[in-house]
């Protein structure tokens, strides 16, 4: 009951965000848009569920959890996914994509997070990469934003990624990238076309969040 209370009361009234959770409330409340305030609110619920399970799992957590509200939290968020995935469906369907030269770059990178997280239905995330394919050829959309989508749909799809973006942890500051097509060499300059970071840097990175044990 703690866990849900946490996400319907969820707000923040402070100047600055030290969490993205409350970058997106900040974000909703600067919103002239009631859809785009919308977007901005359910990104927020998401990424707190995600964050509080990071909090959990990281390598220095010390706080105990009871099992319970961890249940309690992995279907709240769950759930909210869902939510999330449907109020997107509909909502490009009526409108199409939340355009940066329209919306900004901040909905632009709100919606591409509800298609990013949206594992449990692969076919929505074809769905919405066939619907971003000519967006981010016109650089309507975050070109890093549609490599990490693809690199999803792909490892989703049980195929090799291209950017090396996706991946698992494997032993506590340890992260491994799934295969990905070509030598690391080509792997890395198709990572700089689109402006993400050289992939060492990136493992080493995502390596800070594993725990010894937290595998995914």
């Amino acid at each position: 009951q703690a866990a849900v209370t946490e996400f319907s009361s969820l707000s923040y009234d402070g100047g600055y965000a030290i969490s993205p959770w409350q970058a997106w409330l900040i974000q909703r409340d600067q919103a002239e848009d009631p859809v785009v305030a919308c977007l901005f609110a359910l990104v927020a619920q998401e990424q707190y569920g995600r964050l509080w399970f990071s909090a959990l799992y990281s390598s220095d957590q010390t706080v105990d959890v009871a099992q319970p509200e961890v249940q309690v939290m992995a279907r709240v968020t769950s759930a909210l996914d869902v939510r999330n995935r449907e109020w997107l469906r509909e909502t490009v369907t009526t409108r199409g994509w939340f355009r940066i030269s329209e919306y900004g770059e901040y909905a632009d990178a709100a919606a591409w997070l509800i298609v990013q997280h949206a594992d449990l239905d692969v076919e929505f995330q074809r769905e919405m990469r066939a619907l971003l394919d000519p967006i981010a050829a016109e650089g309507d959309m975050r070109a890093s934003s549609y490599a990490m989508l693809t690199d999803r749909v792909a490892v989703n799809s049980g195929e090799p990624q291209r950017y090396g973006s996706q991946g698992r942890c494997v032993g506590r500051g340890q992260w491994d990238a799934f295969p990905y097509t070509g030598t690391f060499e080509e792997m890395d300059a198709r990572r700089e076309s689109v402006g993400l970071e050289h992939h060492a840097a990136y493992v080493s990175r995502m390596s800070e969040r594993c725990s010894a044990d937290r595998q995914y």
